[in-house]
């Protein structure tokens, strides 16, 4: 570590108390209160590095996990908008699907009438709808789930530029302990 090569640099090599660039120039106090310096400016930089790696790479880890979530219900519900309008543009009625039944079983299924459907809207709803007021209900659905990434977007955007932030002041922290 950088704050460690400073404070052996401190020393003479024999264990004396003399503070970096001082060849004998000045009392113990001076190199006392630079040794207090340096333990300072260290203490700081571990409350940096602690703040770094416990509190904002966690908060970054959460943004990514909540937009990747946010992302595919995105996809999923415009898929699901996209189903319908193919189905309203051919005059189709009917509908095969492959349908999870728990645990990766899939069924085959057929919706024998498409003109009404059941929408998940949410919490576990559902909410039976006529094909069009489907198709509004999920391209509403998928502006706000695009503007709900957009945020986390920025909310990512920013914890980086808090965490490169924080590392800047602290390799400034050092550079000044170590001379460079």
């Amino acid at each position: 570590c950088a704050l460690a090569m400073a404070a052996r640099r401190a020393g003479d090599g024999a264990g004396s108390m003399r503070g970096p660039g001082r060849a004998g120039d000045g009392g113990a106090e001076e190199d006392m209160d630079e040794w207090v310096r340096v333990a300072d400016v260290a203490a700081r930089a571990a409350e940096l590095r602690a703040l770094v790696v416990d509190k904002m790479e966690p908060q970054k880890a959460a943004v990514a996990t909540e937009l990747q979530g946010v992302e595919g219900k995105r996809r999923a519900m415009a898929a699901f908008r996209d189903a319908l309008l193919d189905m309203k543009r051919t005059g189709e009625d009917k509908y095969a699907a492959h349908v999870n039944l728990g645990n990766d079983i899939f069924a085959e299924a057929l919706v024998p009438d498409t003109r009404r459907v059941f929408v998940d809207v949410g919490l576990g709803f559902h909410a039976e709808m006529t094909r069009d007021e489907a198709i509004g209900f999920a391209s509403r659905r998928v502006t706000e789930l695009q503007e709900e990434a957009e945020a986390l977007h920025a909310r990512r955007k920013q914890v980086d530029t808090d965490i490169e932030t924080v590392k800047r002041a602290l390799a400034q922290m050092v550079g000044e302990v170590t001379g460079a």
